[in-house]
């Protein structure tokens, strides 16, 4: 059926029946996320251009409305819309391509199923396991953790993104099955995942997007941008909610 029909599946009465939807591309077209980027480029628009903070003409009510809408020639209503288009494309080019992927994406994140392993309701371990050759965190010491290598758990598992003066880490593991494909509602949102945002300063940005974007590369512990012992505490951090495992060689 073509995108948008809509349908309904009905059973035969005297028969067994199994329907399967599968739907993609939801709450993912250029709709969404302009609805997500126009707010913040009026934001920063408005801030930046003086045309923006303008007075409308006076006495525009006289002339627009739907009870004007018949005066194509009429020259106050023509300037009225010029000027108006002016600020649109202002407002265009302040568009925060970038950020408003960001939260786009991590609405995805706030309402996709959990991992399988995860979904079950047992999280024992976390995935800290799973695959040959990967161990949990806890069973090494300090010493051998910095010689280790980690990367995620599964690819798109987490999104970093920058929030004023925090760097903060979304993921999936918490997500539950029940409240899945719920999140495209603002209400919604801090619901879904309570336990799916991770907040560090500023200063681990470089580490957590290396340990973050590699995948499937591991990254080697001793090698992220910081100190020895925040890099311990940050990598042990991930691996116990399961975002990281341990991998050998």
């Amino acid at each position: 059926m073509p995108r948008g029909t809509i349908h309904q599946a009905k059973a035969a009465s005297d028969m067994h029946s199994l329907h399967i939807t599968v739907s993609v591309g939801q709450r993912n077209c250029w709709a969404d996320f302009l609805e997500l980027a126009v707010p913040r480029a009026l934001e920063l628009a408005t801030e930046d251009h003086l045309l923006l903070r303008q007075n409308l003409p006076r006495g525009y009510s006289d002339y627009m409305g739907v009870a004007h809408s018949e005066r194509e020639d009429d020259p106050e209503r023509t300037l009225f819309i010029e000027q108006g288009m002016q600020c649109m494309n202002l407002v265009m080019e302040s568009i925060p391509w970038d950020s408003a992927a960001d939260q786009l994406a991590v609405k995805f994140l706030q309402s996709r199923l959990p991992l399988p392993s995860l979904a079950t309701g047992s999280e024992e371990n976390g995935l800290a396991t799973r695959g040959t050759g990967n161990m949990p965190a806890a069973h090494l010491t300090g010493k051998q953790l910095w010689k280790s290598k980690v990367r995620l758990v599964a690819p798109d598992v987490a999104r970093l993104v920058v929030e004023e003066d925090s760097a903060v880490v979304y993921h999936m593991l918490s997500n539950r099955r029940v409240l899945h494909n719920e999140g495209d509602d603002e209400s919604c949102m801090e619901p879904l995942s309570p336990n799916g945002r991770l907040v560090f300063s500023l200063d681990a940005a470089p580490a957590l997007e290396e340990l973050t974007m590699a995948f499937p590369e591991p990254v080697q512990v001793a090698e992220l941008p910081m100190p020895r012992h925040e890099a311990l505490t940050l990598v042990t951090q991930l691996c116990e909610i399961g975002l990281l495992i341990v991998v050998d060689g």
